[in-house]
């Protein structure tokens, strides 16, 4: 029996690695323990030198990690959680690999500072450097490996090694440079499996091996169309369609999940990728509503820019606009619930100076409005999302400088979904 590129993909969301029944498949000590394992393999041990070799120090100098063949290595002997006091401080390295070169040539170090979703606290990197560097005379190799950027948590930061000294790679690395290319065993291949996704979890991937991207790639050419139908998802276009996502919805969220976090593995057009992305967002709950103003130059608007447009349509039609004006016109109770990311202005959309000054964190959030005496600005950024959109549009019928305007909703998915559409049946006529 030959199987689908759906069955084929089902097939690999349902099979468990031994981490994940375990609970620690994204679990940082645990992936440093079987690291530490792996690269006591002279073949993964000679690839990951091969990686480090071709890649930089965070400073931009050639890193001069020595090449070695299998044939080349005496030994190699890797902990994991080397403990050491500096500056009257217990530290931790996460892994230290030492290799033992045949010919009695000294022996080198490589210390691996592993992050999977955390970064990098009290000047570890700068730690470790000046520790190792003491007590092996140099001869270390500093690596910070992290999960490529699209594949990080949102509240992570950007995960560089403050000492520049660090090699940074990614497991998308490894598994590329390291994983992909040694013999598998039973081991190597659950453990890559682990680094792919589950239908069942809500984890991210950590990294893409081949044969994981080739699936994702393939079922995506197959069934792009289908997928595309769910951009709008509770407002899919048939009875079928909605049928299909109901029976099938866990196994579609990762399959879009999983193609949003590909990036340069995606084996598609931007247009696709745009798609993917936006739809990754749109079935996790996020708004991609834009706007148009019929009276004016058509173009989409997002909620920050329509907010702003108002304000200044507003203006407009009354010459003589103060800041009371626009607080009586635009007042607090526009807004649906306090919003802690913008500090302690919760619900207002219009502010002065002394306000702006004093009480604003972001201030990338809030725009300067021109034509009015006093210094005013105006919230940019509306996080309360669709249903709050709506409210405000029916406010604005209330407004007579505004109650004219005709707006419209359309969703920025939607869009993308048509144009695509449009140009599959160009190209199969």
């Amino acid at each position: 029996m030959i199987m689908t590129n759906w069955e084929k993909l089902e097939d690999y969301f349902n099979k468990k690695s031994m981490m994940e029944i375990l609970g620690v498949d994204r679990d940082e000590n645990a992936h440093s323990k079987f690291l530490g394992w792996l690269f006591e393999k002279p073949k993964a041990l000679t690839l990951l030198l091969t990686l480090l070799n071709k890649t930089p120090k965070k400073n931009g100098q050639p890193s001069c990690v020595p090449i070695l063949n299998v044939e080349d290595i005496k030994e190699i002997v890797s902990i994991t959680e080397d403990f050491f006091i500096i500056n009257e401080e217990k530290r931790r390295a996460d892994i230290l690999i030492t290799v033992y070169p045949k010919e009695n040539e000294q022996p080198f170090y490589i210390v691996i500072e592993n992050k999977v979703y955390s970064d990098e606290h009290t000047k570890q990197t700068s730690a470790y450097f000046e520790h190792y560097q003491k007590i092996y005379d140099g001869r270390v190799f500093y690596v910070f490996l992290t999960l490529p950027e699209k594949l990080r948590l949102p509240n992570q930061k950007a995960t560089e090694p403050e000492c520049e000294e660090f090699i940074p790679i990614t497991y998308q690395d490894i598994m590329s440079d390291v994983l992909d290319m040694i013999d598998k065993d039973s081991m190597v291949d659950d453990y890559i499996q682990c680094l792919g996704i589950s239908c069942w979890q809500e984890k991210n991937v950590m990294a893409y091996s081949k044969e994981f991207a080739d699936l994702l790639n393939a079922f995506w050419k197959e069934n792009k169309r289908l997928i595309i139908q769910f951009c709008q998802v509770d407002g899919c276009y048939s009875d079928e369609l909605k049928d299909v996502w109901n029976r099938h919805s866990a196994f579609l969220r990762t399959v879009i999940k999983a193609l949003d976090g590909m990036s340069n593995m995606f084996d598609g057009t931007p247009d696709d990728y745009r798609c993917i992305c936006k739809l990754n967002d749109v079935v996790n709950g996020k708004d991609f509503t834009q706007y148009i103003i019929k009276d004016s130059e058509n173009e989409p608007l997002g909620k920050n820019e329509l907010i702003y447009t108002l304000v200044c349509k507003f203006m407009e039609k009354r010459t003589k606009t103060t800041f009371d004006d626009l607080l009586k016109t635009f007042p607090e109770s526009w807004r649906m619930k306090p919003n802690s990311r913008i500090g302690t202005l919760t619900n207002q959309i219009v502010i002065d100076k002394e306000r702006y000054d004093k009480e604003v964190k972001e201030k990338n959030n809030w725009r300067k409005l021109e034509g009015i005496n006093e210094d005013v600005y105006v919230l940019r950024t509306l996080w309360d999302g669709k249903e709050l959109m709506r409210k405000v549009i029916e406010k604005v019928k209330g407004i007579e400088e505004l109650k004219d305007l005709e707006i419209k909703e359309q969703d920025d998915v939607e869009i993308i979904r048509k144009k695509m559409m449009s140009k599959d049946k160009k190209q199969s006529k």
